[in-house]
C-alpha cells in the first residue's frame, strides 16, 4: 500500500502552494480579528468564506486528509455566533492547532512527495470535538476492498471440539473474560495481562461462531490484540474506545441474537483492527497469520510504520521550515568562518587563531542539538576537545589534528546539507558513510552545473534579442553555439539525453540558419519558434535544480519547436 501522493496532485499543489497558504493565512488573521472583538460577525463571515475556498481547492486536488483537516475547521467556524458568550477556550484552541498543522502539512507533503493523513487525526477530532462530533478512527482513512463473510473457508479459524457444549452460555462467560480485561485497561492497569485475556477471549469466539459473519470481527480484533501485547501499539484513546465499541457489538449479539446467525458483520469496527494488524510490528514467527488475515481482506502493509509515524507527528509539531532554514544559514555561515580560521591555523603554522575556533565549534554544536541532528553534535563537541589539546600543546599546531577537525567539519555539513534537503522533515542518519558523503558532493556539483546551463540559456536568450533588435548582425550570436555546446557538455555528463537531443539540434539551427550569408524570409517568425525551444529548456533546467527525478516531458514543447524549424531529420 502506497503513501505517496500522485505526481500530478504534488505538482498542482506546487502550482496553487502559495495562493493556497496565503488564503488560509488571511482566513486565520480573520478569526483572531474576530475573537478580539466578538460582535465583528462580518469577520467571522470572512474567515467561513475562506475555508470554503481552502476546502474546495483541497477538494479539487483530491487531497483527503487536508481537506478533511478544513472541512473541520470550517464545521468549528459555522458553529460560533457572533456575541458576548462567543468564545468557547476548547473551539479557540482547536482552531489554533488546526491553522497551525494544516500549512504546515501541505508542507510536507511537498518536500517528502509522502501523504500520511493519519498524522491530522489528532487536530481532526479535536476541532470535532469541540463541535460534540464523535472522533474520526484511526482506519478513517485507511481502505479494506473486501470483507469475508465467515472465517470457515479460510482455515484460520479451526472446529473445537471443546465448543460444542452450551453456545449461549459459553458466550456469556467469553463475553465476561473480554470485558474483565477491558475494565483493567480503562483503569490504565499494566496493558499485557488484560490484552493477552481479551485475545484469547475472541479467539475462542471466534471458534464458537466459525461459521458466522461475527466470527471475521473476533478473530481479526484477537490478531490485532495479540500483536498489541508487544507494546509497541500505543493505545490511543480512539482504539481504547473501539475496544468498548467491540464489547457493546458482543452483548447486543449475545442478548438478541445468540447464535449470532443474523448478526451482521459490523463492516466499520472490523475495518479498525484490520488496520491495526496492518501496520503494527510484527514478529517473524507472527508474519505468515497476520499476511494470510490482510489477504482475506485484500489489503497488504503499509509502506509505512508505525514508529515512522511518531517520528513524523514530532517533526510536523515542532519548528516550521522558514525557522529550521534560518537556522541552517546560521550554521552555514558560521561553519564557513571556522574553515578560514583552520586554514589560517595550519598556513601560518600558529595557534593564535584556535582559541576563537574552539568558541567557534562550541556554538555550532549547540546549532546541531538544536535542530536535532545529535550525532554531529556529539562528533564537533569531540572536535572542539581536540582543539583544546592542539592549542595548550602551544607552538606549531599538529598539522594531522588540525585535518582530522577538518574532515569532520566536511562530514557534518554533508549532514546538514541532507538535512536541509529533506526540509526538517525525515529523521536524518547523520552517521554519514563515505558513499553518502560522495553522493552529496556528486549532488553539488550537479546543481552548479545545472546553475551554469540556466545562466548559459539566459545568455542565449539575451543573444537572440540583440540579434534581432540589430537587424539581425550575426556578432550577437557568435558564441551561442558555444554556449549551447556547453549546457550540452553537461546534460550529457548527467545523463540527460533527451536534453542532450534537443541542444545539439539548436546548435544547427544557429549554424545552418542564422550564421549563413542569407536569412530566410520568415526570420523573425523562425526566431520566435526558437524562442520556445530555449525556454522550454530553461524551463526544464531549472526544475532539475529542485527535483533531479523531474519528468523530461517538459522537454515536448522544445521538441516541437525544433520539428517546426524542421530539425528533426
Amino acid at each position: 500500500m502506497s503513501s505517496s501522493p500522485p505526481t500530478n496532485v504534488v505538482n498542482s499543489l506546487k502550482l496553487v502552494r502559495e495562493e493556497l497558504l496565503a488564503t488560509v493565512d488571511v482566513a486565520a488573521k480573520d478569526l483572531e480579528a474576530f475573537f478580539s472583538n466578538t460582535a465583528d460577525g462580518h469577520k467571522l463571515q470572512e474567515g467561513v468564506e475562506g475555508l470554503k475556498q481552502v476546502a474546495g481547492t483541497l477538494a479539487m486536488l483530491q487531497m483527503n486528509g487536508p481537506q478533511c483537516l478544513a472541512n473541520a475547521l470550517l464545521a468549528v467556524t459555522q458553529d460560533i455566533t457572533p456575541g458576548e458568550d462567543a468564545v468557547d477556550e476548547a473551539q479557540v484552541q482547536s482552531l489554533t492547532s488546526g491553522f497551525y498543522m494544516l500549512p504546515r502539512y501541505l508542507e510536507f507533503i511537498e518536500n517528502t512527495k509522502t501523504d500520511h493523513p493519519e498524522l491530522l487525526l489528532p487536530q481532526i477530532n479535536e476541532l470535532r470535538a469541540s463541535v460534540g462530533e464523535p472522533p474520526l478512527p484511526d482506519s478513517n482513512f485507511f481502505s479494506v476492498p473486501q470483507y469475508p463473510k465467515s472465517m470457515a473457508p479460510s482455515g484460520l479459524v479451526s472446529a473445537n471440539d471443546s465448543l460444542t457444549g452450551d453456545r449461549d452460555n459459553m458466550a456469556v462467560r467469553l463475553r465476561h473474560m473480554y470485558q474483565i480485561g477491558l475494565v483493567a485497561l480503562l483503569q490504565n492497569k499494566p496493558i499485557k495481562p488484560p490484552l493477552k485475556m481479551m485475545s484469547f477471549a475472541l479467539e475462542r469466539l471466534a471458534n464458537l461462531y466459525r461459521g458466522e459473519a461475527i466470527s471475521t470481527l473476533c478473530y481479526t480484533a484477537s490478531v490485532a490484540l495479540g500483536l498489541a501485547q508487544q507494546g509497541r501499539t500505543e493505545l490511543t484513546k480512539p482504539r481504547k474506545a473501539a475496544l468498548v465499541n467491540l464489547e457493546k457489538t458482543l452483548r447486543r449479539m449475545i442478548k438478541i441474537d445468540p447464535q449470532g446467525a443474523s448478526t451482521l458483520l459490523p463492516r466499520p469496527l472490523t475495518k479498525e483492527y484490520v488496520y491495526w494488524c496492518a501496520i503494527s510490528p510484527v514478529e517473524a514467527s507472527q508474519k505468515p497469520e497476520v499476511d494470510a488475515l490482510l489477504a482475506l481482506f485484500g489489503v497488504s502493509r503499509p509502506s509505512y510504520t508505525l514508529q515512522q509515524l511518531r517520528e513524523e507527528a514530532e517533526i510536523l509539531g515542532g519548528p516550521s521550515i522558514n525557522t529550521i532554514e534560518s537556522v541552517i544559514s546560521v550554521f552555514e555561515e558560521e561553519v564557513e568562518s571556522a574553515k578560514r580560521m583552520l586554514e589560517l591555523a595550519a598556513e601560518a603554522q600558529s595557534s593564535g587563531e584556535l582559541g576563537e575556533l574552539e568558541a567557534l565549534l562550541a556554538k555550532l554544536s549547540e546549532i546541531l542539538a538544536i535542530i536535532g541532528l545529535n550525532a554531529s553534535s556529539q562528533r564537533l563537541k569531540e572536535q572542539v576537545e581536540t582543539v583544546a589539546e592542539v592549542r595548550s600543546a602551544g607552538g606549531e599546531p599538529d598539522r594531522d589534528k588540525l585535518s582530522q577537525v577538518a574532515d569532520a567539519l566536511l562530514k557534518i555539513e554533508n549532514s546538514v546539507a541532507k538535512f536541509k534537503k529533506q526540509a526538517g522533515y525525515r529523521a536524518v542518519d547523520d552517521n554519514l558513510s563515505e558513499s553518502d558523503i560522495a553522493n552529496h558532493q556528486l549532488a553539488e556539483a550537479e546543481l552548479i552545473v545545472l546553475q551554469e546551463a540556466e545562466n548559459g540559456l539566459t545568455l542565449v536568450k539575451r543573444a537572440l534579442s540583440a540579434f534581432a533588435e540589430s537587424n539581425y548582425d550575426r556578432a550577437h550570436i557568435a558564441n551561442v553555439t558555444k554556449t549551447l555546446a556547453t549546457i550540452k557538455g553537461g546534460m550529457l555528463l548527467m545523463h540527460k539525453n533527451r536534453c542532450v537531443e534537443v541542444l545539439a539540434k539548436a546548435e544547427q539551427f544557429i549554424d545552418q540558419g542564422l550564421m549563413t550569408e542569407e536569412h530566410p524570409s520568415v526570420l523573425q517568425q523562425l526566431l520566435e519558434t526558437f524562442a520556445d525551444c530555449v525556454i522550454s529548456l530553461e524551463y526544464y533546467v531549472t526544475a532539475l535544480q529542485s527535483d533531479k527525478n523531474t519528468d523530461d516531458g517538459i522537454l515536448k514543447i522544445a521538441e516541437e519547436s525544433i520539428t517546426a524549424l524542421g530539425l528533426d531529420q
